[in-house]
């Protein structure tokens, strides 16, 4: 029984010390907006969205409306995935530090089969590279008619302490 508790604590300390010391704690902030033209001579933007106008303006819709924001702390370890919408998912593995201070990361859109329901396909697969705490513009993903789901992502980057 001691022996069980002294390699449980060992594990522990392990793990204590790869929080610690291992990959940075990053946030991705996602703001998930369906974008559409309606007819207005303005664009006009839902309640939440103004900190992200100045990216979405150059768009050639006219109506933005939120269908979800978020910030949520990615996996270290492995891929986070994130609901966007009834239809689809934000799979994205841990950012890595670019030499010149960017973030490389991988991003992945999911949505069911046509075909198979159950079974999830790519609507896009890319590697971005990101600076911290800037805003990154994702489109193309198809809503229903003349309708456009928009991603705003920004990465904030906690770095760690490794000074012993």
């Amino acid at each position: 029984m001691l022996r069980i508790l002294s390699v449980t604590l060992l594990m522990l300390g392990v793990l204590f010390s790869l929080e610690c010391h291992g990959e940075p704690q990053s946030d991705l902030k996602m703001w998930a907006v369906e974008a559409s033209t309606e007819g207005k001579e303005r664009p006009t933007f839902d309640k939440g969205l103004e900190s992200i106008t100045a990216v979405l303006a150059p768009l050639p819709h006219n109506v933005y409306r939120k269908v979800s924001t978020g910030t949520h702390r990615l996996s270290t370890t492995g891929n986070t995935r994130i609901n966007i919408n009834k239809t689809y998912t934000l799979e994205t593995a841990s950012p890595v530090r670019s030499d010149d201070g960017r973030y490389r990361i991988q991003l992945r859109i999911l949505m069911p089969s046509t075909e198979t329901p159950e079974k999830e396909i790519k609507a896009l697969d890319i590697e971005v590279l990101l600076k911290p705490d800037k805003q990154f513009l994702v489109r193309g993903l198809k809503l229903e008619k003349g309708k456009e789901l928009v991603l705003v992502l920004s990465l904030s980057v906690m770095e760690n302490n490794t000074s012993e």
